[in-house]
């Protein structure tokens, strides 16, 4: 199924050749890239681009999918996509933001959990030269996934916790070894019913349509980032209007929704995730501090669990940290990685010197005296930029 798509402005392509690089006969040589501004790309294309994800399970996430790039595209104008030929056959497609004239970053950028190129599973690639042929000399990314391997003389770390919980066939064996072998789940019934009993019924909705659910999700984080001193990654407008425009993404292959755990009349919790190839990625999940003492997050998250096989849901992914919360639901690891593959090689080795040191430092036993002095300095120290 393809979406059709009216141009904002006149296709503006950029085509750049790299000569005597050929198709091997098991490896797929990347040797053309041609730029697209925006989302102005062909059905025929966008197809391609859906067929690509569908064929390798790597990309399954729905960071990967051309929604997310469309949604991107639509919410801040620096998007761009190299689409990446072997043998004049389009066989990949790398999204990413300008920020400047040769600085660019993973389309979505702070707020994407997973980043690097929507290629065929034997992809070749020099990634030095794709980043000189879209017309820069550096793109910084803080979580690739596949393919790794192209990247990894650029990384800076390449062994950030990834975490997911597969629900398998039968979503009640995984909601059973929950509970056998965590306390928190375990008790939470007991508390469901004492919330019930004090603040009123219950009623949770799997895929809220309502835009106000979104707005209250995104008042709470924003108060949230606030009290903890965290990044405020809803300052810019952009961010607020790329949700926005996923909320209303209503695709087969692809969706953003809302789920909504209600009270009485109150919302206690609710999140917002995508939705895609059977993958939820669990992405801003929020609740209600007046009823903390209820746990209204865990309700939350064990009634998405239970109505998952009504949607297709077959792994509700966490992206990357090991946050508390993960460790208790989570039955799966990997790793993602982050680093600069920046054709500046003094920059790149500063760089990739100071972040290796804050990473040890963070690991020390002086983490929080170091984390305290250094923010009397420099206020915005450790805290990720939002660009």
């Amino acid at each position: 199924m393809s979406i059709s798509t009216s141009p904002i402005r006149d296709i503006k392509l950029v085509e750049r050749v790299l000569p005597s690089i050929s198709e091997t006969k098991t490896r797929m040589q990347v040797n053309r890239v041609q730029l697209a501004i925006g989302s102005e790309l062909s059905n025929e294309l966008i197809q391609t681009w859906r067929d690509i994800q569908a064929s390798n399970p790597q990309l399954a996430s729905p960071y990967f999918s051309f929604e997310f790039f469309q949604a991107a595209s639509r919410s801040r104008p620096d998007a761009e996509v190299a689409i990446l030929y072997a043998e004049n056959k389009p066989v990949g497609f790398f999204p990413f933001h300008r920020i400047s004239a040769s600085h660019g970053i993973p389309i979505g950028g702070a707020i994407n959990d997973y980043q690097g190129i929507i290629g065929l599973a034997n992809l070749e690639i020099d990634t030095a030269w794709l980043v000189q042929q879209c017309g820069l000399t550096r793109w910084d990314f803080h979580s690739l996934w596949w393919p790794k391997a192209p990247f990894l003389p650029y990384c800076f770390q390449s062994q950030i916790p990834a975490s997911s919980a597969r629900l398998g066939e039968d979503h009640r064996a995984y909601l059973q070894h929950l509970c056998d072998h965590s306390t928190t789940i375990a008790r939470q019934p007991q508390k469901t019913r004492k919330m019930q009993r004090e603040v009123g019924a219950l009623d949770f909705t799997l895929d809220d349509r309502n835009p106000e659910v979104l707005e209250w999700i995104i008042r709470q984080k924003r108060s949230k980032y606030q009290r903890t001193g965290c990044t405020d990654f809803f300052a810019p407008h952009w961010t607020r209007m790329l949700l926005a425009e996923l909320g209303r993404c209503q695709q087969h292959q692809f969706q953003g929704m809302c789920s909504v755990l209600r009270a009485g009349d109150s919302i206690v919790a609710a999140h917002f995730g995508m939705l895609a190839n059977g993958i939820l990625h669990y992405w801003y999940p929020v609740f209600d501090r007046d009823y903390h003492q209820y746990s209204p997050g865990t309700e939350l998250y064990l009634q998405i669990v239970q109505a998952a096989a009504s949607r297709g849901i077959r792994q509700i992914d966490m992206g990357y940290g090991t946050e508390n919360f993960k460790t208790k639901i989570v039955n799966q690891w990997g790793h993602l990685a982050s680093g600069s593959v920046d054709l500046n090689r003094t920059r790149f080795w500063w760089n990739r010197w100071v972040s290796q040191t804050a990473d040890c430092l963070k690991k020390s036993r002086w983490r929080s005296t170091v984390k305290h002095l250094g923010r009397i300095l420099i206020p915005t120290l450790g805290k990720p930029k939002v660009q």
